[in-house]
């Protein structure tokens, strides 16, 4: 590629990250005016000087991409600020390394988890509190959700032979298998205890280690679903994949709930005793009580992505 087209890339992703980024941590109504008009820019800009570079076509077209992304998370409140300058580098590297058929299974895990995630509010509030972070995902949950996935396509751009595409899609499987397990099992399963995978003890719905027949049956759905994606946008994809990225999903799923039993840090408020995994509750901070201080739900979401990408590599082989 010429110099000049590499430039001419490098300024369009950079101003795409900054006009997100503008449109997301702006208050003033004029700041993210100019963040529209920059992503407008970017558009209009590339409609009457398309590139004839296939290579800084793809990459604009990458850009122009997550920036629209970004904008749609923000009025739907699925990104924080942080979230979806993560969310804009990601997307843009799977769609351009990758195309549809591998940034088409990262955008149904995110839209589809973010919006279940935004389902059942009233039902979900108390284990919300529980938990570090809501539903308004930010760098750290892009990352550990979608990092693995991530480097899956880098290994696939440098040895396209290994067949990194199953392991991808384990990744994701097993993102979504945890992210629908919680979500639907507190929703659904609103009012129903958990039991603890370890001891069966009964437990607060959400809480980290807790089971329910609603929250298995919902991360089953929802390894399913990338698996019949991924089928959708690759159709060689044999019959045997296909299952092994469901089963992929489904251990890496098994998995953070047995983290989440044994070594995530739970730790205890100060003000009103309840067990969370906030670092601060009711403005107060928060002492561990059990697991490892430096063991946190994005650590286990990330462990969870890794076993999963490993199984469906294996399974595929």
């Amino acid at each position: 590629m010429a110099p000049g087209s590499w430039l001419r890339i490098g300024l369009i992703l950079t101003v795409s990250v900054l006009s997100v980024a503008a449109g997301q941590l702006g208050s003033r109504p004029r700041t993210r005016l100019l963040a529209a008009a920059l992503t407008l820019g970017l558009a209009l800009g590339f409609v009457f000087t398309r590139p004839a570079d296939p290579a800084a076509r793809v990459l604009i077209e990458a850009a122009l991409l997550s920036a629209g992304l970004a904008a749609i998370s923000w009025r739907l409140r699925l990104l924080a600020p942080s979230g979806a300058v993560a969310a804009g580098l990601l997307a843009t590297l799977l769609f351009a390394v990758g195309g549809w058929r591998w940034a088409g299974p990262m955008l149904a895990f995110f839209f589809l988890s973010s919006l279940l995630s935004k389902a059942g509010r009233r039902a979900k509030a108390s284990a919300e509190s529980r938990v570090a972070k809501g539903s308004t995902r930010d760098a750290g949950q892009v990352w550990a959700n979608g990092g693995v996935a991530g480097l899956m396509l880098v290994g696939h751009a440098f040895w396209p032979e290994v067949g990194f595409y199953p392991a991808y899609l384990g990744a994701l499987a097993a993102a979504t298998a945890d992210t629908w397990a919680t979500e639907i099992g507190t929703w659904a399963g609103a009012g129903r205890p958990a039991r603890s995978l370890l001891t069966g003890r009964l437990l607060e719905p959400g809480t980290s280690g807790g089971v329910t027949l609603v929250g298995t049956l919902g991360g089953l759905l929802g390894a399913a679903t990338i698996a019949a994606i991924g089928r959708l946008s690759v159709p060689t994809l044999s019959a045997a994949t296909v299952i092994g990225i469901v089963l992929a999903g489904t251990a890496g799923g098994a998995l953070d709930s047995l983290l989440g039993a044994t070594v995530q840090s739970v730790r205890r408020c100060s003000v009103c005793g309840e067990e969370t995994e906030a670092f601060s509750h009711h403005d107060a901070p928060t002492a561990v009580v059990r697991g490892r201080a430096w063991l946190d739900n994005d650590g286990v979401n990330l462990a969870c992505c890794l076993l999963g990408a490993a199984v469906g590599w294996l399974l595929s082989r």
